[in-house]
This record gives structure tokens, C-alpha cells and sequence, in this order.
């Protein structure tokens, strides 16, 4: 048998090793892509409220995916009084109080909602409203007033928040 210079033997050829398959490391690939997607839609829930304190407009997503958010905003309800009245035959429930920055720094004061409750705590009726003051300086105080034209008969009690995707 003539072999020619250069030309690989039959035999070299069988024994030589196939190039590493690209395989392999593909699917190291997809399993690192699987493992960080993971790590971040956990951090996303684990760290939901300091992300929704950073970016306010996040808030509904979280809210559109069942999960609680408890953002400190610096601000607190004080003085709250409620008051029924009868103005021209209609029903009004008028809500007011102060909103005071107690922080160190520049706040601002996001629109406040009513929630009115049956007596076992369903909610029944909301309104929402804007405080005096859109922005409170450290140590500052506003007031507000809010009316809920109509009360629903059941309301036996009412809940008021600050709206934190607005």
C-alpha cells in the first residue's frame, strides 16, 4: 500500500479524536440562562418593596400579581375626623386630617384614598383625593379633606391610604 506524504492513513484517521461537540456547552449555557432568570424573578419578589419604593409605577404589577407591598413613604396620617352631613338632601361623608413628612428629606404627598367597610371589613365604596400641599418639606404638615358623596348604607367603618401607583 502506497501512502502519500501528508495525506492522512486510514488508520490515523479512525483513531484521530472528533472535534469537542458544541453540545456540551450549550447546555452549560441554558442551564446558567435558566438558574440567573430564576434568581432574578426571586429577587423581584423578595425585594418588591424597596423596587416599588425606587420605581413607584412598578406597583401595579405586583399589585396585578397578588403580592403585598408595604413601601414607607416618609409620611403619617394624623389627626383623621369624619363627619356625616346632609347637603341638599344628599348624603355626604366628609374625611379630614393632616399628612406630616417625618423624614429628613423632601417628600412628596401622593393622592390619599378613602375606603369605605361593611362590619366585617369588605370594602364597599372608595374615593380618592390630593392633600393641600403636593410636597412636604422634613417635618412639614398639610391637611386634607376628602368627601364621599352617597355613603354606602352598610359603612360602618373606612380606611384611609396613600396611593402608591398614582
Amino acid at each position: 500500500q502506497t501512502v502519500e506524504f501528508g495525506a492522512p492513513s486510514p488508520l490515523a484517521a479512525s483513531h484521530a479524536e472528533a472535534p469537542a461537540s458544541p453540545r456540551g456547552s450549550t447546555s452549560l449555557i441554558g442551564w446558567l440562562i435558566v438558574v440567573l432568570v430564576i434568581l432574578l424573578a426571586a429577587s423581584a419578589v423578595i425585594g418588591r418593596n424597596e423596587i416599588v419604593a425606587g420605581f413607584p409605577a412598578s406597583a401595579p404589577l405586583y399589585q396585578k400579581l397578588g403580592l403585598p407591598i408595604t413601601v414607607d413613604l416618609g409620611l403619617e396620617f394624623e389627626d383623621i375626623k369624619s363627619t356625616r352631613l346632609e347637603e341638599g338632601g344628599i348624603s355626604v361623608l366628609v374625611v379630614e386630617g393632616a399628612v406630616v413628612n417625618v423624614t429628613s428629606s423632601d417628600r412628596p404627598v401622593p393622592p390619599i384614598r378613602i375606603t369605605l367597610l361593611d362590619k366585617g371589613g369588605r370594602e364597599l365604596q372608595e374615593e380618592l383625593f390630593r392633600a393641600k400641599e403636593q410636597t412636604l418639606e422634613p417635618g412639614a404638615k398639610t391637611s386634607f379633606s376628602g368627601r364621599v358623596v352617597v355613603p354606602a348604607d352598610q359603612a360602618r367603618n373606612f380606611s384611609i391610604t396613600f396611593e402608591v401607583d398614582s
